[in-house]
């Protein structure tokens, strides 16, 4: 790793006074200020500790080429709205390179606009760099996990989660004193990104933050960075609050969503709802008790990828025999299916359409969806999953005929059934798209194994961005509720309006939930388990109805703490 990263020429702001001319303002944002500086370079003043950072540049590379980007700034930094900026030609290649500095709340914003002058597409990496230093000693959290004075490069390549899209979208570096974060603005969707640390010498280092691009003949591709500062008492979560002050909309639900959101999991005593007969008597009040505020109404259809029912597509070859409700004809599915959401809403509860935007039945994707496909070494199926009767492989929705079809089966649901929400399921996935409507695509990236390529979730977020479009019967807005692992990718956890942790408080580790809980913000992270009591202790044989009352209130109590930690 450390042979690449020497290949890296580091591309200072400004060369020198001459070339750069007259220097303007500086830009500040809440703790941070950046000055242009007249020696090839800016200068980050962290309020509580200006030592902290030595300098900031600007760095890019040619993906194809395989080499480093030389710029030559022909146009000075200079008045850009309430900012600062400066424009570059690229030596040898038909490209030019402007960057925009921007205050946005308590971050300074790097917007780099690429545009591509020549006849043949470039693979750029690129993106801001700072130096970092600090007499006693440093930590750095690397967008997953925190390293104090890290001795080797990082991330590891060892690590579960080795490349960006899963990580924080910011890395930061701290002391005593004074915290600094670089990253990617909130609103930003890339398909490739990553932190990186390489230590240089005690308590210094070099901090920065990678974006791949696409940019083809005759058009430009923009990316939005940050860097800010605050104190260092809190290390990295005095960055995330500059941050989720900098960006609120992303860490707070959708306005006018349905407030429920915000509560409990009903836990399945709302849905599924039996066929021939009306919901249990005690739903209502078992939902109460549970301080549930909305239902995962799952798989409310049959054939993955059809969420409508239409009665053309209901009959297919199974992978599976359909069981319950599923088994039914369609007629009677469709009238169970407007019976059970009726009874979800007269429980009390936000009722939450399941779907999962990102698998389709076999027979159905290959006969009317084919360009959706995800092809090549992220190609997957599943078999017997969503309703036990379908293989299904793995599809790509946006700009393809499975994404538009979807997203208008979504607007008639809203139209006949109503919902609080989606509850939107498998969304954690970085598949790579490489199919037939990858030139139409936004967010591209590349690598030395797809070509070029567009990740999945760039797909899923624009989906819960067409959601949140949507309006109910009352004027409301369309929820989203994705179901995400700590893995997966920030564009999705910042488009929710919450979210759930699939797991129980006694068989998840203490910190599973805490890089979910990092991307959410102020937006709720909800148990979504049937608490699998069965595993702990064996009602049966509790004789004591008082024993059993202590034990279930333990284990509340340990849900509370597990909750709060």
């Amino acid at each position: 790793m450390a042979s690449r990263r020497n290949r890296w020429t580091i591309i200072a702001i400004l060369v020198s006074a001459a070339a750069a001319g007259e220097l303007h303002a500086d830009v500040t944002a809440g703790d941070v200020k950046i000055t242009p500086a007249a020696r090839g370079s800016l200068r980050v003043i962290a309020k509580h500790d200006p030592a902290i950072v030595a300098s900031a540049v600007l760095r890019a590379y040619d993906g194809k080429g395989k080499q480093d980007i030389k710029l030559t700034p022909v146009k000075s930094f200079g008045p850009a709205g309430d900012g600062n900026s400066v424009s570059y030609t690229a030596q040898g290649l038909p490209l030019t390179v402007k960057l925009e500095l921007t205050p946005q709340g308590r971050c300074v914003v790097w917007r780099v606009t690429c545009r591509n002058a020549g006849k043949e597409q470039m693979w750029l990496e690129l993106g801001p760099e700072i130096q970092v230093r600090s007499r006693d000693g440093i930590t750095i959290f690397d967008g997953w996990e925190d390293v104090r004075n890290p001795a080797e490069f990082l991330p590891p390549k060892a690590r579960k989660y080795p490349t960006g899209r899963v990580l924080f979208p910011v890395s930061c570096a701290w002391n005593s004193k004074a915290a600094v974060g670089i990253g990617l603005d909130a609103g930003e969707l890339v398909s490739y990104f990553r932190h990186t640390y390489e230590p240089r010498g005690a308590g210094a280092g070099t901090l920065s933050c990678q974006v791949r691009i696409v940019v083809d003949p005759g058009k430009e591709e923009q990316v939005r960075f940050i860097v800010a500062a605050a104190p260092g008492e809190w290390g990295k979560f005095e960055i995330f609050e500059a941050y989720y002050e900098s960006f609120p909309s992303f860490f707070v639900p959708h306005p006018d969503v349905d407030p429920r959101l915000s509560l409990g999991d009903s836990m399945q005593n709302a849905w599924p709802q039996p066929t021939n007969t009306a919901p249990h008597a005690n739903m209502q009040e078992s939902c109460r008790r549970g301080y549930a505020g909305w239902s995962w109404c799952y798989a409310p259809f049959r054939r993955t990828g059809e969420i409508l029912c239409r009665p053309e597509l209901w009959d297919y070859k199974f992978f599976r025999a359909p069981v319950r409700h599923w088994a039914l004809p369609r007629d009677e599915f469709v009238a169970w299916r407007d019976r059970s959401f009726a009874n979800v809403k007269k429980a009390g509860l936000a009722d939450l359409f399941y779907v999962d935007a990102v698998w389709c039945e076999e027979a159905l994707v290959k006969e009317r969806y084919s360009d959706s496909l995800i092809t090549g070494p992220d190609a997957s199926v599943l078999r017997g999953a969503t309703a036990g009767c379908d293989v299904e492989l793995n599809v790509f929705p946006l700009n393809t005929s499975f994404g538009r079809q979807y997203e208008q089966d979504t607007a008639t649901i809203v139209k006949e059934l109503d919902p609080a929400g989606f509850a939107l399921d498998c969304a954690g996935n970085t598949w790579r798209y490489v199919g037939p409507a990858l030139p139409t695509l936004p967010s591209r990236a590349w690598d030395e194994t797809v070509g070029v390529y567009c990740g999945v979730e760039i797909g899923v977020a624009k989906y819960m961005d067409f959601v949140h479009t949507l309006k109910r019967a009352d004027g409301s807005t369309v929820g989203m509720y994705p179901n995400v692992e700590s893995g997966g990718p920030y564009a999705v956890f910042f488009r929710a309006d919450a979210t759930m942790l699939e797991g129980t408080p006694w068989h998840m580790e203490r910190t599973h939930a805490d890089r979910m809980r990092w991307k959410l913000g102020s937006k709720s992270l909800v148990w979504h388990a049937t608490w699998r009591l069965d595993e702990l202790f064996d009602e049966s044989k509790i004789t004591d109805p008082r024993k059993l009352k202590d034990i279930i209130h333990g284990l509340s109590d340990f849900t509370l703490l597990q909750s709060l930690r």
